[in-house]
């Protein structure tokens, strides 16, 4: 048979759900809580599959240059620090829609953080926690943020390439189409495959939060496509989302109690804030860069089968 470009898509979606839905699948029919330490495990696995399924069909399958194929390279330039931070200014405009949307003021003060962190202690341990306060007074809220920076170059950057190597790394060379249909592709397929573990984020509203997830996973992509485009490699998408997920429990504490379908990232006030992202990275594509990518007739500088 024949190994056609939709087919070796397909093949890839395929074996990237089997191997990241499988876990999900399990906790589900067991009946284990979102927030069970299992629910942690598998929303840190399924983050792997896309790249066993793109290094598989990339060596054995196709055998052209693992490297090459998955777009890992290393010339950084400026855009690897714009990817990198890029999250840090999603949370703070996420945090902005979310306070528009819900009427829930963002927490940005020492006492609504305190305030806050207590209410979510339980009485039998609320002697403890105040213990803690003394002897550990927090900071200021918004040092959370900065706080992340050195995750997100380690812990959470092996999943996150990972991730991202499989979408715009391999999807993105083998995906025909020009920059605008190649994104919405890419991004529709990351969405369906990142909407099952949804629940993770809303486990108050998964089938909305599965929605949600898959709306922001299509509205992002083209702003990732755009960053990797710019960078050269797929590492600074890794980067991106490296920092986003670092980021995704700094904005449950500084969302201040807002409906999990509307607080960033992936609720409707992250979806907003996304959507700002995409206009000014089109508002350098028109006006700064010396050479366009995002027009349909115009095709990202990468080699395709």
């Amino acid at each position: 048979m024949t190994l056609t470009q939709p087919r070796l898509i397909a093949a890839f979606f395929v074996l990237s759900a089997l191997g990241g839905w499988a876990p999900i699948a399990y906790m589900v029919a067991q009946g284990f809580d979102w927030h069970s330490a299992f629910a942690a495990a598998a929303y840190y696995w399924h983050m792997f599959p896309p790249l066993l399924a793109a290094l598989l069909l990339t060596g054995p399958v196709l055998k052209v240059p693992v490297r090459e194929a998955l777009g890992i390279t290393f010339g950084v330039n400026r855009f690897w620090g714009l990817a990198w931070l890029a999250p840090m200014l999603l949370l703070l405009v996420g945090l902005l829609f979310g306070w528009l949307l819900s009427g829930v003021e963002p927490i940005h003060t020492v006492e609504q953080y305190v305030a806050f962190k207590r209410a979510g202690v339980s009485p039998e341990h609320l002697a403890t926690f105040e213990e803690n306060l003394r002897q550990n007074p927090p900071g200021h809220p918004l040092w959370l943020v900065v706080r992340g920076l050195p995750m997100s170059v380690t812990f959470n950057l092996l999943p996150a390439l990972a991730l991202e190597a499989g979408f715009r790394g391999f999807l993105f060379r083998e995906m025909p189409g020009g920059f605008w249909t190649r994104s919405l592709r890419i991004g529709a397929l990351s969405g369906l495959y990142m909407a099952p573990a949804a629940g993770f984020h809303f486990a108050d509203a998964p089938l909305t939060g599965a929605a949600l997830m898959f709306t922001f996973c299509l509205v992002l992509s083209p702003s990732l496509v755009y960053l990797r485009v710019r960078a050269g490699s797929v590492m600074a998408v890794a980067l991106f989302w490296s920092m986003l997920t670092t980021l995704t429990h700094v904005a449950l504490d500084l969302a201040g109690g807002a409906p999990s379908v509307l607080r960033p990232f992936f609720g409707a006030g992250g979806i907003a804030a996304v959507v700002l992202m995409l206009g000014a990275l089109y508002v350098h594509d028109r006006y700064v860069a010396t050479q366009r990518l995002m027009p349909e007739r115009a095709r990202p500088a990468v080699r395709s089968r």
